[in-house]
């Protein structure tokens, strides 16, 4: 028995209603019935009545609530219980980040006007933390919404925009474009790509800007961030950059030049869930970020 069918169960159960849960859990209906069918069989017993289209909680299932209830019930009085042995539930602020390279100004800043306070940080380089951030696991996240195919929930969110900086590709001294003060995009049709996982919000922005300006991108091998410029150096393709990111980069044996396309530039943001009522430390610190920003 697993957590994730309880959960499911238990909106299922309060809602009566399968398309509406589904639609609510983010899921596909038939994964929410198979998943409701697979705990019956584990439990042996039935815990809905189906009359047609329609589904009722049966005494089953009403008792079997109350029990979840209480696991959920337990499960958060755990954690919170936690949070207030270390110290982290007043005065820290869980944080998401998409890009190291962004961030730290700002929380430098923050942490210094309010050195009472903690900030857990997260790195989150995939669209992973659009569910993070509606299940609370963090309270903002640092990046860019828009990337992946996720544009169905990001009525979900309230954002501000954080910062703006250029796209740049980043060559071998050899590659002809080295020799350029800027590129157009079309000018990297031919050019292998050393890129990112495929699940990564970066890859995902740079393989659309590859696909907008006509072309799909040529990957050469897909490696960890931190290792892109490395393999430029050693002649197995481009990678794509940012401006922020460049200001850490320690690498003269590769070129970084700028994409001069109107309207490529990489937007960062402050995201947090639309629904989700601020606690104060929370409210200290996007009121601090809004400040900040319209400061700079």
């Amino acid at each position: 028995m697993e957590l994730l069918q309880l959960r499911y169960f238990q909106a299922l159960a309060k809602e009566e209603h399968m398309s509406r849960t589904a639609e609510k859990l983010y899921i596909s209906q038939p994964s929410l019935s198979l998943t409701i069918k697979k705990l019956e069989k584990e439990l042996g017993v039935p815990l809905f009545d189906r009359t047609g289209r329609s589904i009722r909680l049966n005494a089953y299932g009403s008792l079997f609530l109350r029990h979840v209830d209480e696991v959920f019930s337990a499960l958060e009085r755990g954690g919170n219980e936690l949070r207030k042995m270390y110290g982290h539930y007043e005065n820290q602020v869980l944080i998401g980040i998409q890009t190291p390279y962004v961030w730290q100004d700002l929380t430098r800043d923050f942490l210094n006007a309010n050195p009472n306070i903690t900030l857990g940080q997260r790195s989150i380089e995939s669209s992973d933390y659009i569910d993070q951030l509606l299940r609370e696991e963090i309270d903002f996240h640092i990046g860019t919404l828009g990337d992946g195919n996720h544009t169905e929930k990001e009525a979900l969110f309230d954002s501000v925009v954080f910062a703006r900086g250029d796209v740049y590709v980043v060559v071998h001294p050899n590659n002809p474009l080295a020799h350029k003060e800027s590129v157009r995009m079309a000018d990297l049709r031919d050019e292998y790509i050393v890129a990112r996982n495929h699940s990564d919000s970066f890859q995902q922005y740079t393989d659309k800007l590859c696909r907008d300006a006509g072309f799909s991108p040529r990957i050469a091998l897909e490696c960890d961030y931190t290792l892109r410029e490395q393999m430029v150096a050693q002649g197995y393709g481009i990678s794509f950059s940012t401006e922020y990111a460049l200001r850490w980069l320690d690498n003269d044996t590769v070129v970084p030049v700028r994409i001069s396309d109107p309207g490529i530039r990489r937007i960062y943001q402050l995201i947090w869930k639309k629904s989700r009522p601020f606690t104060p430390i929370m409210k200290k610190f996007h009121d601090f970020t809004i400040t900040y920003v319209s400061g700079n």
